[in-house]
Parts: C-alpha cells; structure tokens; sequence
C-alpha cells in the first residue's frame, strides 16, 4: 500500500510536516509551511490525474466562463428528472432547448446529440430518454456513487482497505411528502445494518417534511422521535474500530436552510441528553457562512464539556462554509428579509476562522481537560 501511493510529493509534504511537528512555529513560518503543503497537494493530485479526469476538467472550466451553458446544465438537472415519467421528461428538455439552446461548452459530439434530440417529436425523443439518462450517469459516476448497495459496498470496502472512512450521504433536495420521509428514514436503517456502512449524514428535512417553526412542539417531537430510531440502529448494529473495540455507527446531523438552524441544534441536544444516549458518539455540522454559527459553537462547546463532566460520550462538530447560499438568497429576495448568510466571502472565511475548534481551544480551553469538539 505504501508504494502504491508513494511520490516526491508526498514524501515532501511528509517530511515537512515531521519538521514542524510539536514546535513553535511563527506566523510566517506557518504560512510558508502551509503553502508548501497546498502546493504539494496540488501538484500530487495532477499527477495522479487520469486522462478522463482531464477531460472533465477542461470541460467543467468551459463550463463556468458559459453562463447560458452553466444555466442550461444546473436547469436540466434539477428539473428535467424529476419526474418519472418520460414524455414529461423529454417535453421539459425541448423547453431548455429552446429557450436556451445547445451549450456550446459541450464537445462536438455532445452538442451534435442535443441537437439531434431537439429536432425529434416528442413523442421519439421520449423513446431517447433513458439514453439520455444513462450518459449523464456515466459523466456523473466517478462523482457520485449509485445507491445501489452492490457497487457503493464494494467501493466502502475499497476505501476502507486503503484506510479512508466513508462519510455516507444520500443526495437529494428536501422532500416533500410523509411517505416519502418514511422511506428515506427507513433507507438509512437498511444502511446502518450494512456492516461496511459506519458513518452517514442526515438532515431533519429529509426525514420529515412538514417542518413548521410555529408549531415548534409536535414538529421537534416526530424528527426527535425519527433521530431516537436512528441512533438506535446505530447502537444495535456496532463497528469495530481501529483498535478492535465494539463502538456504534455514526450519525453526523448535517445542516441545510437557516430556517432549521436552531430546531436541528436543539433536537441534537435533547435526544443525546436523554438517558439511552449519554453514551453515544454524535455529530452535528455548523454553517460559518451564517453569522450566528459562532454563537451556537460555543453554546454546544459549554454543552458538550459538561456532558463529557459527566462521564458521557463526546460529540463532533464540523465546520464548513455553507452550500446553500443561492437558495438563502432566493428565500430572501422573494420574502423580502435580509440574507441570513453573509454577502462577502470575507466575512465567511473570518467566521470559519473563528469557529475552528482548534482555534478556539488555543484561545478558551488551553487550561481544560474535557476538550470534546473535534474538527
């Protein structure tokens, strides 16, 4: 396994890391550090680039200098396939086409069957719609696994034999339906009886779908209710970790709109303060492109070391910068309220900044034993 990932780039960054690992380092001699390393990375991952890859690079760079391009690709993934149905399909595709034409950052051969496709009745071109669908699959397949448990299990095998840990998360917008919500609840306890599946991502808008603030009560008592049979299978179906000992799946609560900001904290906090849960590993991710992220942080920091007080299990708290702003800024333009997200990229890079763990134990915790929010 050694020789297979062996480079000059990664004995490099290798060795730059033993240098500076437990010293003192300055400002200036972390920032050279750290950009030697990004430098590193970098490099190592285009020489490991595969030829398709390449192909997919250059292509996806055209792609982000052609907005009409750009607006037909995001449009035809999020509308076209949604239903099931393949003459509605194929009649929301001739719609883009015509109302936005063939992308010209496509190859020759790409837009030449976009072309073929406009020109067809709709009633032929809904014959060519499971084609359609399988070639973007193909294009999207070294991005996103199927959910087809044969191909996505033996994929977590691989990794794992290479010792990389599979963070398991159904893409999906947030679904609208009770039926719905119950079969994507049930999906996620199919995969936590997975013995290769020890770690998935949720989010409460996926597994209910009649989420209203104004009525706080009955809405965070069915998605507690919902969380509680999770974290449930994930006792009752352990892995086995590093050093061989028996420890539970992991639930990472992820986040999604700002609407469900506070409900997602306080749920996390009342079903892993309940008496079954005290000694349950769990995690929860915070936005930094929302301001009241850093307040939150400290709240389930104070939290989560008195949970840890008391001899319970810690939590994990991961930062990221938030993926959701064009749906905030739609949200906000149609209601009329300010943006929740921060409108400058400053602003988000200061705010992830301040709510590093790592950070904030250097600058809160230095003196405390009971450190239990890891990055």
């Amino acid at each position: 396994m050694q020789e297979e990932f062996s480079s000059p780039y990664i004995e490099e960054s290798e060795a730059i890391l033993a240098d500076v690992l437990g010293k003192p380092l300055s400002g200036e001699e972390r920032k050279k550090a750290t950009i030697e390393l990004a430098q590193n990375i970098l490099k190592e991952a285009k020489r490991i680039q595969t030829s398709k890859e390449k192909r997919q690079e250059k292509q996806l760079a055209k792609m982000m200098h052609d907005p009409i391009g750009k607006c037909f690709t995001t449009s035809m993934m999020d509308e076209c396939f949604r239903s099931r149905k393949k003459r509605r399909i194929a009649n929301q595709l001739i719609f883009l086409l015509e109302q936005l034409g063939v992308p010209s950052y496509l190859s020759f051969p790409k837009r030449m069957a976009f072309y073929f496709f406009k020109n067809l009745p709709i009633t032929a071109l809904a014959l060519f719609v499971p084609l359609l669908s399988f070639m973007i699959r193909k294009e999207a397949s070294s991005l996103i696994l199927p959910a087809k448990k044969g191909p996505l299990l033996a994929h977590i095998r691989k990794r794992k034999a290479q010792g990389v840990r599979i963070n398991l998360n159904h893409l999906g917008e947030a679904i609208l339906a009770e039926k719905e919500a119950e079969e994507r609840v049930n999906e996620y306890l199919v995969d936590l009886e997975k013995e290769e599946i020890e770690y998935v991502s949720i989010k409460i808008s996926a597994i209910f779908s009649q989420i209203h603030l104004l009525g706080w009560e009955k809405t965070s008592h069915l998605i507690a209710e919902r969380l509680r049979m999770l974290y449930r299978a994930a006792i009752k179906h352990p892995t086995v970790d590093k050093k061989g000992n028996s420890v539970p799946k992991f639930i990472n609560l992820d986040m999604e709109e700002y609407r469900d900001l506070i409900l997602t904290k306080e749920i996390f906090k009342e079903v892993l303060e309940e008496k079954e849960f005290e000694n349950l590993p769990a995690g929860i991710v915070l936005q930094a492109y929302i301001p009241d992220s850093f307040e939150i942080q400290k709240e389930l920091t104070h939290w989560a070391k008195e949970r840890v007080k008391k001899g319970h299990a810690p939590i994990k708290i991961r930062i990221v910068k938030g993926a959701n702003l064009a749906m905030e800024q739609v949200e906000s333009s149609i209601r009329g309220w300010k943006q929740a997200p921060y409108t400058a990229k400053i602003e988000v890079d200061a705010n992830y900044k301040k709510n590093d763990p790592l950070w904030i134990f250097k600058r809160e915790c230095r003196s405390s034993p009971y450190w239990c929010c890891f990055p």
